[in-house]
């Protein structure tokens, strides 16, 4: 099977002279092959200049220009990063903060603190972002249905 796709108007729209603009919706079938499902619009476009997607599913798609196809991603769980804080001042008493310093005033925001470091280090794990991973060969994108986009291009 292969990418349904739907347009809402009989034909480009133009927003100017040599400028038309689509929207429809996509739905996927139930083996999403590695590199994106063939979607085409120069059937309503000489020339495709941007596609925009919405969300849907848990997933989000791509635009792949050159190859006149969609990708299907999805969310990547977030990675973890390690931050190594060192009480080096020699000072006797125990403890560290560490605070994030916005806009010259010091001590703005705390953002780690501990109680027993003295003369030490201590650790500290971060949350990062990572980003989006296509969806593997062959999944089941069956019940992404009405994907809307809207594309537009010259005319």
């Amino acid at each position: 099977m292969a990418l349904t796709k739907t347009y809402d108007l009989p034909s480009a729209e133009r927003i100017s002279r040599n400028v038309g603009i689509i929207t429809g919706k996509i739905s996927f079938d139930s083996s999403y092959p590695t590199g994106g499902e063939s979607l085409d619009l120069t059937d309503r476009l000489k020339t495709v200049l941007a596609v925009f997607f919405e969300n849907k599913g848990g997933y989000f798609f791509e635009y792949d220009y050159t190859n006149e196809k969609v990708k299907a991603y999805t969310p990547v769980p977030s990675t973890t990063a390690t931050l190594n804080v060192t009480d080096d001042d020699n000072a006797s008493t125990a403890g560290v903060a560490l605070y994030f310093d916005e806009d010259g005033t010091a001590g703005q925001r705390l953002l780690f603190t501990s109680p027993t470091n003295n003369d030490g280090s201590d650790t500290c794990v971060s949350i990062s972002a990572s980003a989006g991973a296509e969806v593997g060969n062959g999944t089941d994108l069956s019940s992404v249905t009405n994907v809307r986009f809207v594309a537009y291009g010259l005319v």
